[in-house]
């Protein structure tokens, strides 16, 4: 009890010196301000914490009352187990009619009663150990209405108790001025919380990304801290736990024994201190078994013995951190610039808590807010650490790899060499072979055209016309299509032949090829049988109508004409039509009526066509058509001009 027995002195001393015989100056409450700090009261220390508002009120007590000007300051009493009284002399005075609301502005107050006139009797209690709900005012601070008439003049007493550090910062409020000064705070609030959320987030993902265990230390250091700061701030209570004030007011020390815990961890790996300094590795092991002796403390004895070992694991861990810090900086170790402000940043926020919580440091916005203010930039600046380093591992191993691979490169020049010749004999080899298979495949390919078109026109021949039919008619019952089979002879070619020559006929017969081609489809199909036999094979009709329109396409495109050794020469043609399947399914059959068609078109005169009829008969196998050319179930295969 030696440590709490010299904190009570030193409360005393900072006491008597801040005393006056006097009582506490009356606050004047006006409106010509929404805000009013109390800055002078009387306080009473109740070092056992057993005096009711009537002992306090007695006779008996006016010695122990002193009283204090705090000026912009907050009373601290640091950790203390007794309860303090606070006593405040209220007026209201031109405007100060109305309701004012009392805060104490220090979320892990354990317990905090407010009597006040009427309600002397039943005071308006808050403090973490109370559920949220009980609190008289909704708000992460211990928020309570006072009431006063105009001209009134009311005294309020204020009891505190706490396990952790007691600091009272207390101030009247307009409701609406305290509204518009939580705009401001909760804003920074929410950017602080905002910011752990951002680098949890980023760092969690660099974890699952590299698989380096540093950023995983950090993604818990990072949690455990904004659990810590969660409970400080009094947001914890008042959003995510409300309902458990017992965990709400431990919540505070386990997060900060977890997060010195996690940094002892980070510390020791990003700086590899077992490797470079042994005894400042040993002095930080020791700081991390403090923080696991205030954890167990905090959870299995008391909050107060866990503040009193925190205090100081927390400032020798970052005293140990920063030493490591500058001479991981000394060294140009990858982060260690990073890391040493980071932990001197953290090291003046946590010295001065440890201080506020001594009653070493006077209490107000900038020290009660030190460690908050200190941790936000150390995360911040760790992350960049972490950055720094990977960036700089990372240039270190591009760099190793680089001189690895000069160097296996310099071994295999050689084999490159040898391997880049024995490369240069394959590609001639293959090319050589190439050379010889593509001939191949030419002469291939001529002899294969050769086999199936016509030597003359180019058209195909009467082999490549049996293939042509039997695919036609496979996609004809495919289909459920028609297509036909047009049989076209040119009128009066062989007496041209015989007078003109065979040259010039052959000229002919290269012109009609050529008019058949452009005249019909590209799916459609021309050939020659012989002489002046051609062919044309139409798919995809719906009658046969659609194909005689095909056969007087074909007539026309025959009918111009063409140009001779000295003259112009004309032709014509005369088409029978026969369709699949509606006049036959086999080849043989359609020919013979498309010839017999033929030869009933030539009778009405030339450049004529006809369709099949089957009901007049398609002319005898040894029959010659009036014009003279063989007709019957040969004709695929042998078709003779006599004409």
């Amino acid at each position: 009890m030696k440590p709490i027995s010299a904190l009570r002195r030193a409360a005393g001393v900072l006491l008597a010196l801040l005393s006056l015989a006097a009582p506490a100056a009356t606050l004047s409450l006006d409106g010509s301000s929404g805000e009013r700090p109390v800055q002078s009261l009387r306080v009473l220390v109740d070092s056992e914490g057993t005096l009711g508002l009537a002992e306090v009120k007695g006779p008996a007590a006016d010695a122990r009352w002193q009283r204090v000007d705090t000026g912009r300051q907050a009373a601290n009493f640091g950790l203390t187990t007794a309860a303090v009284w606070f006593e405040i002399a209220l007026a209201a005075g031109p405007g100060g009619e109305g309701r004012w609301l009392l805060t104490v502005a220090f979320p892990t107050l354990d317990r905090v009663d407010v009597y006040a006139g009427e309600r002397e009797s039943a005071p308006l209690a808050g403090g973490d150990l109370l559920p949220f709900a009980l609190r008289a005012t909704p708000h992460r601070h211990h928020v309570f209405p006072v009431d006063l008439a105009p001209g009134e003049a009311k005294t309020l007493y204020v009891r505190l108790q706490s396990e952790g550090n007691l600091t009272a910062p207390l101030t009247l409020w307009r409701a609406e001025a305290l509204w518009a000064s939580d705009h401001g705070t909760y804003a920074a609030l929410g950017l602080y919380f905002g910011i752990l959320a951002a680098l949890l987030l980023y760092n969690g993902l660099m974890f699952l990304s590299l698989r380096d265990p540093l950023y995983l230390l950090y993604v818990a250091f990072v949690a455990a801290m904004g659990l810590a700061q969660l409970a400080s701030t009094g947001l914890g209570n008042e959003f995510l736990w409300p309902g458990s004030p017992r965990w709400g007011n431990d919540a505070m020390m386990i997060g900060m024994s977890a997060t010195g815990l996690f940094a002892v961890l980070f510390v020791r790996r990003f700086l590899a201190m077992a490797n470079h300094s042994r005894a400042i590795d040993r002095a930080v092991l020791g700081t991390g078994v403090l923080f696991a002796t205030a954890l167990l403390l905090t959870v299995a004895v008391s909050y107060r013995w866990g503040a009193y070992v925190i205090n100081v694991a927390a400032f020798s861990f970052a005293l140990l951190a920063v030493a490591g810090g500058a001479r991981s900086a000394w060294l140009r170790q990858p982060g260690g610039g990073y890391f040493l402000l980071a932990w001197t940043v953290l090291l003046a926020g946590t010295g001065l808590l440890a201080a506020l919580n001594v009653g070493l440091v006077p209490s107000n916005g900038f020290t009660r807010n030190a460690f908050l203010f200190g941790s936000g930039f150390e995360m911040l600046l760790l992350s960049f650490a972490l950055a720094s380093r990977v960036d700089q591992l990372r240039r270190e191993r591009e760099r190793s790899a680089s001189e690895a691979l000069e160097a296996k490169q310099s071994l295999v020049i050689s084999l490159q060499e040898s391997e880049r010749r024995l490369e240069e004999r394959v590609q001639a080899r293959t090319r050589d072979l190439q050379d010889v298979n593509a001939r191949l495949i030419d002469r291939e390919r001529a002899l294969d055209h050769l086999a199936h078109h016509d030597a003359l026109t180019g058209l195909a021949n009467r082999r490549r016309l049996a293939d042509t039919f039997r695919q036609a008619a496979a996609r004809s019952r495919r289909t459920k299509t028609a297509f036909a089979v047009l049989l076209v002879d040119l009128d009066g070619f062989r007496a041209l032949n015989d007078r003109r020559g065979h040259a010039l006929g052959d000229r002919v017969l290269v012109a009609v090829a050529d008019r058949l081609r452009a005249c019909v489809r590209e799916a459609d199909h021309a050939a020659r049988l012989d002489g002046d036999n051609f062919v044309v094979l139409v798919e995809n009709l719906a009658s046969g109508s659609d194909a005689e329109l095909v056969a007087q396409k074909i007539v026309r495109a025959i009918e111009p004409p063409i140009a001779g050794d000295a003259d112009i020469l004309r032709v014509s043609a005369s088409v029978g039509i026969a369709c699949y399947p509606e006049h036959g399914e086999d080849p043989e059959t359609l020919l013979r009526l498309a010839d017999a068609a033929k030869a009933r078109a030539r009778q009405r005169g030339p450049g004529r066509w006809s369709l099949a009829d089957p009901s007049k008969g398609a002319l005898p196998e040894s029959r010659t058509s009036p014009h003279g050319h063989a007709s019957g179930p040969g004709l695929l295969q042998s078709a003779k001009d006599d004409d």
